[in-house]
């Protein structure tokens, strides 16, 4: 693996090769492109990341089944489903 000198280095050799000869134009459109790559591997790899945590997040969930808590990290029980049953009485 390249340390990150080199790597700096090997992407401006590159950049220098790809521009050479090219309008500023088509230097720019060259460096929107690569810009639009470089995001959008990061996009990939942050959603990537993201599924991963929360695949273990409900592997950790399913090992304690016992129901101590949802999304919202309120407790899972009855009393909780209770209150939201008896607001005012009003309904009825």
């Amino acid at each position: 693996m390249l340390s990150p000198a080199g790597l700096a280095a090997s992407v401006t050799a590159l950049a220098i090769v790809l521009t050479e000869g090219r309008s500023s134009t088509e230097m720019g459109i060259l460096g929107a492109i690569f810009t639009q790559l470089g995001d959008t591997i990061t996009t990939m790899s942050l959603q990537k990341a993201l599924l991963e945590s929360n695949s273990r997040s409900n592997s950790n969930s399913d090992d304690n089944s016992n129901g101590t808590s949802n999304d919202d990290g309120n407790e899972n029980s009855d009393d909780n489903c209770d209150s939201k049953n008896n607001d005012s009485g009003a309904d009825k």
